[in-house]
């Protein structure tokens, strides 16, 4: 039996610190206040980066739950929400007050069955599309545009791929439920065919332009993302690969004349494949027993870990395609201790054993090799910036399992980590027209029961995982000392 509840200590005395209590709901929310971030404007509207540092922004995600330990269970009140649905005009507020730039990452499936045909000859393809949403889904949206309005700009990023960006967004229903429409590795071309959750068949390119076209005259973004991590269906799905740069050509060539030359139009990337990454640039980690010391590891060569790969740039690119390089990158990922930290650490816990007693093993992470020092090697000339990002201040659990071992391990995270990425990020000397971080609250890794009880798979687990402690507020409100970095390039 695999254990039912995985704590971890965060902030020590903080009814923050993740995994316990009913933290992970969010408290009241008292983030913002005379925190606000608000002055002038960081980064100049032609995206090029002003002296004075990027435009930050932040992800709209609101993550809680009360899968922490497997109380709800016997309750019957288990949930995670990753929007906020009940007060979105006051959670609106607190991301206004701690950003200069509004930020809608849309990830959460499209409303397929309302963009599956074409608007009437005649008739304004706005309102009609309006008619056609859940009134609650498109107060949500309506909500955000007001927003975006009101600030004169705004980023807005739309994904076509799944969360695991191996197929399709699946649909989202009237009742915020998911509906998925094709298996792994479809054909994403502008001319593939689905039937959405209505029974309606629908032209892929028809209704992806349609529903973009939607979201930019509500929001009327300045900067507009057509794809999410397109570049990690080029390792995931090489057979889908060629249809969806197509199917991201159609769409810029669509969307272009619609929102007009003064919006820059783009697909985000993740950096690791982008850069080449391989985790074999490095010796193997040194696991020791945890009552030794684990040895330091050796010094890394930028030259092996990053060599560069702008294959997919290119292809996506092609044709002056791609106004601005918006990279996803969430630095934890490489393995490797983060700037400022000089000993972070992995532990593991074999199956069977107590996680919250001494660890079986552990291992000292190699030393920060900075990725971004060369984005050089990919040949691009043009703006560049951070579109989603951010480091955890506190450590979170993982699960393993190849077939042959099965473990728990607690992967690295704390404060010093997430001020000194933020502080490198948020550098004027860095360059970056914007950048956005993931999350404004912290929220509690989820318990190992999930795992155990088989709530979700270790896939899912490990992903929500990976983002917990990532805010810049506790759950509670409590400020972290990543907001005063945060802040002080905000200029508040």
């Amino acid at each position: 039996m695999l254990p039912l509840l995985l704590t971890l200590s965060c902030h020590p005395g903080k009814p923050g610190a993740p995994p316990g209590g009913d933290d992970t709901a969010g408290g009241d929310d008292t983030a913002g206040g005379d925190d606000t971030a608000g002055g002038d404007d960081t980064a100049g509207g032609d995206g090029t980066a002003a002296a004075s540092g990027p435009r930050l922004g932040l992800l709209q995600f609101h993550l809680v739950h009360n899968l922490d330990d497997d109380s709800c269970v016997s309750r019957g009140d288990c949930f995670l929400d990753q929007e906020e649905t009940q007060d979105v005009a006051g959670w609106i507020t607190q991301l206004d007050a701690n950003a200069n730039a509004p930020v809608l990452h849309w990830d959460r499936g499209v409303p397929w069955s309302a963009f599956a045909v074409p608007a009437p000859e005649g008739q304004d393809p706005v309102a009609f599309y309006e008619a056609r949403l859940d009134p609650e889904l498109r107060a949500w949206i309506q909500a955000y545009g007001a927003w975006f309005t009101q600030a004169g700009r705004g980023y807005l990023a739309l994904s076509v791929l799944d969360g695991t960006r191996q197929g399709l967004a699946p649909e989202l229903l009237a009742d915020g439920s998911l509906q998925a429409l094709a298996g792994a590795c479809p054909d994403l071309g502008p001319g593939a065919t689905f039937q959405a959750a209505d029974g309606t068949d629908f032209v892929l390119g028809d209704a992806w332009v349609r529903w973009v076209g939607f979201m930019a005259a509500e929001l009327h973004p300045d900067q507009l993302g057509l794809a999410v991590e397109a570049n990690l269906v080029q390792g995931a799905c090489p057979s889908s690969w060629p249809s969806l740069v197509q199917l991201y050509h159609s769409t810029y060539d669509q969307v272009r004349p619609q929102v007009g030359d003064q919006v820059q139009l783009f697909a985000t990337l993740s950096l690791p494949p982008l850069l080449g990454y391989d985790s074999g640039c490095r010796a193997d980690l040194a696991f020791t027993s945890c009552d030794t010391e684990p040895p330091a590891p050796a010094a890394l060569d930028p030259d092996a870990c990053f060599p560069g790969d702008p294959t997919a740039l290119d292809e996506l690119a092609e044709g002056g395609r791609m106004d601005i390089l918006a990279l996803s990158f969430y630095p934890e990922g490489l393995e490797m201790a983060l700037p400022g930290v000089d000993d972070a650490r992995i532990r593991i816990w074999m199956e069977g054993t107590d996680p919250s007693g001494a660890c079986d093993a552990q291992a000292r992470l190699p030393g920060w090799v900075d990725p971004l020092a060369t984005l050089d090697r990919l040949g691009w000339q043009g703006p560049v910036a951070l579109a989603e990002t951010s480091a955890r201040s506190c450590p979170t659990w993982s699960w393993f399992d190849d077939g042959a071992t099965r473990a728990w391990i607690e992967l690295p995270g704390e404060d010093a980590g997430q001020v000194g990425w933020l502080s490198a990020i948020t550098s004027p000397a860095d360059g970056f027209v914007f950048v956005n971080n993931g999350f404004l609250y912290d929220y509690a890794p989820l318990g190992g029961w999930v795992v155990s009880d088989g709530v979700t798979d270790p896939t899912m687990y490990n992903l929500f995982n990976t983002w917990a402690g990532s805010g810049l507020y506790e759950a509670d409100g409590t400020a972290k000392p990543a907001l005063a970095t945060w802040q002080a390039a905000l200029g508040g």
